[in-house]
């Protein structure tokens, strides 16, 4: 069961809702692992522009979207990690309001 945790700004949904989102991410990563439709959970965690930041003290505000950085946890193979990604990567370009910037997607296998 992967876990995927997205930490995302908000403004990126759009008229999206979260859980819409995390649905749609379930349903895409539980597809790719031809698992049932429970075999995904995920969390989203709200970070605006307050609580990001990119470079020291002379940074310059962030006027773009903000990267979500996704991390997934569970137990798979390298091949399954990859299919996890490619699936949680196509979901969160479709849906969200990237404007272009990037999804960065962590893993780290668990113990269980």
């Amino acid at each position: 069961m992967p876990l995927i945790e997205i930490n995302a700004d908000p403004a990126t949904l759009g008229t999206r809702t979260r859980a819409d989102v995390l649905r749609a991410v379930n349903t895409a990563v539980a597809a790719a692992l031809e698992a049932a439709p429970d075999a995904a959970w995920s969390i989203w965690r709200d970070v605006d522009a307050t609580g990001y930041v990119i470079g020291g003290d002379d940074a310059t505000p962030y006027e773009a979207a903000l990267p979500p950085a996704v991390h997934v946890y569970a137990r798979r193979t390298p091949e399954e990690w990859e299919l996890i990604a490619e699936a949680i990567e196509t979901v969160l370009e479709e849906l969200l309001e990237l404007g272009g910037a990037a999804i960065l997607v962590t893993t780290q296998p668990f113990r269980g």
